[in-house]
């Protein structure tokens, strides 16, 4: 079962299926022990920075090696990744999603560099999340700004 096919049958039944990153074998074997216990598929994330230090090939087998032993859907999410080189390389090596993450960029640079990871990502069968807009202090800034609320609320 790919990772379509299981959000889909999660949607069509209800349930929802938990990423959770990690960057330690101890917290991955803590996630696949949760998935095992609750006999639930899970998506394991990985950031770029958690997946440079770890080794993307090494997530990968580690991946395939908790498929087989627990018989579950287990899947591969590249979360916040920066550059199309580096979500290339994790959709070749088998991540099931990669998350492009240009909030950064100007907005026509990061719909052009989300699509090019789209129509890439197409060739492995990875789904693709893209990030436009702004997060954090300045969004609430805005939002206070624009919604005319006070201070403190």
């Amino acid at each position: 079962m790919n990772l379509q096919d299981c959000l889909k049958n999660a949607q069509k039944e209800a349930f929802a299926i938990g990423q959770f990153n990690f960057s330690t074998l101890s917290q991955l074997r803590g996630i696949i022990e949760a998935a095992k216990q609750m006999k639930s598929p899970v998506i394991l994330g990985t950031s770029e920075g958690e997946s440079k230090f770890l080794g993307l090939k090494q997530i990968v087998n580690l991946r395939d090696f908790f498929r087989r032993e627990t018989g579950l859907p287990i899947f591969l999410n590249l979360d916040h990744g920066k550059s199309f080189g580096y979500l290339k390389i994790a959709c070749d090596l088998g991540y099931d999603a990669v998350h492009f993450d240009g909030s950064k960029m100007p907005l026509e640079e990061n719909i052009e560099v989300t699509k090019k990871v789209l129509k890439y990502a197409e060739k492995s069968g990875a789904l693709v999340e893209g990030e436009v807009g702004i997060i954090g202090n300045e969004a609430s800034k805005i939002y206070k700004e624009n919604f005319k609320i006070r201070p403190g609320d």
